[in-house]
């Protein structure tokens, strides 16, 4: 018969001896038991779970790219959300979008940046790999519409090319085939302020050498940056790219009768989200929105809103020795959910 060892865990989980098992039902039952043992040293004190969560490393770039826009950047943790975003970096020089998954543009374009703006140079190995992959994958005109925004903020991008996101949505009734309320909860939360930034077109500007022109394929005064339609004539995305060109064009000549009504009702509605909350949705993309929206707004850094928000967001960071990375969000409903489902499929009684 085997000797089975210690169980590996963490160092406050129980300690926990198998002893001699001969058979598969004595292990499964073994096994149940260190999982019981070993989610009840980790319940919170007032009685819920919560794990961390970890995403891509998007979330570390724009990390680097909102504290540069805002220009409250503390560049000891950029150098370590740079140490992190470079530990998941693909042997072919992109990162994914999840663990062992495949190069994706957006987030490669995203790193290859925030670790610029870090201050790495274009000849560091890890930039020099990441730039190949990136022109292979067809460079920064491919990457996704939030993407292209965010890059707009600090120059790298035309806001003439990424997609129309006026404020007025906010002003469409409910009976609308189209309002704010038809879309998820996290996807207003991100959206509204992001109607905000785009009225606004917020732009800092950065040193010649942070640019990323090389990441464009042919230049970037080369590139096609708009939308391309559709070969089909009479398409949907042809039918959304024609009202997409009439809002810019409307912007481009100042006709936009319902702006500032719009704007007011946006941001009266991102507020009223930020009490009692743990910031506006909850989630990390729609608190750096808002965080951004307000600054927009003419709300100070030292405005208690901002403030406010800036709070619940660096929460969401996790600092580990040279490291740092931040979480989408906190999930004490998820965790405790599947916690007490899976206690009480391991025959734990409800009264325990």
């Amino acid at each position: 018969m085997d000797e089975y060892p210690s169980v590996s865990r963490t160092s406050n989980a129980p300690e926990l001896r198998f002893g001699k098992i001969d058979d598969l039902s004595s292990r499964a039952a073994a096994a149940i038991d260190a999982a019981r043992k070993w989610l009840f040293s980790h319940q919170r004190e007032e009685g819920y779970w919560c794990g961390q969560l970890e995403a891509d490393t998007t979330l570390e770039s724009d990390y680097i790219l909102m504290h540069t826009v805002l220009g409250t950047g503390n560049q000891d943790r950029f150098q370590k959300a740079a140490n992190y975003i470079l530990q998941h970096q693909n042997e072919d020089g992109g990162w994914p979008i999840y663990n062992g998954g495949p190069s994706n543009i957006s987030a490669s374009v995203k790193a290859y940046f925030g670790l610029k703006l870090a201050g790495y140079k274009p000849d560091h190995p890890a930039l020099a790999r990441a730039r190949k992959k990136i022109l292979e994958m067809g460079g920064v005109t491919k990457v996704n519409t939030f993407t292209k925004i965010y890059l707009c903020f600090l120059g790298q991008y035309d806001y003439d090319a990424v997609p129309a996101i006026p404020p007025e949505i906010v002003l469409f009734p409910n009976w609308f085939w189209f309002n704010i309320y038809e879309i998820s909860s996290w996807s207003r939360a991100i959206l509204v302020p992001l109607s905000i930034l785009y009225a606004k077109k917020p732009f800092k500007k950065i040193p010649e050498e942070m640019h990323i022109d090389e990441l464009f394929v042919g230049g970037r005064h080369s590139s096609r940056m708009h939308l391309e339609w559709s070969k089909t004539l009479i398409s949907w995305r042809n039918f959304f790219l024609v009202i997409d060109r009439l809002v810019h064009w409307f912007e481009a000549v100042h006709i936009r009768p319902l702006r500032s009504i719009a704007l007011k009702k946006a941001e009266k509605w991102m507020l009223e989200r930020f009490e009692m909350s743990d910031g506006l949705g909850a989630i990390y993309p729609s608190i750096v929105n808002s965080i951004l929206a307000t600054r927009c707004l003419g709300y100070s850094l030292d405005d208690p809103q901002v403030i406010r928000a800036l709070d619940e967001f660096e929460k969401l960071g996790i600092e580990e020795g040279e490291t740092f990375r931040m979480q989408p969000c906190v999930s004490p409903v998820w965790d405790t959910a599947y916690a007490l489902f899976a206690l009480g499929e391991a025959g734990v009684p409800p009264t325990d």
